[in-house]
């Protein structure tokens, strides 16, 4: 069995000052490196979801999607 990589914190450019690849560009690279899934784990929404997914259906790379929420609260010291 062949271990590949599979990145699981990806940020795009929807995660505002966090990042700035698009979420097909994500897929696209993913493919390129033959990976057999990435994860998109964008800041405070999921707003490139669809356009990750659907570039990752016609990539042949399966999309996992999430979101990291940052409240408030945990910005305080």
């Amino acid at each position: 069995m062949t271990e590949r990589y599979i990145e699981l914190h990806a940020a795009s450019a929807f995660s505002f000052l966090q990042a700035a690849s698009q979420p097909e560009n994500l897929i696209e690279r993913a493919a390129a490196l033959e990976m057999p899934a990435m994860a998109l784990l964008d800041h405070n929404g999921v707003y490139g979801a669809a356009r990750f997914h659907t570039s990752g259906k016609r990539n042949a790379v399966r999309a996992h999607i999430a979101q990291r929420f940052l409240s408030p609260a945990s910005d305080r010291g």
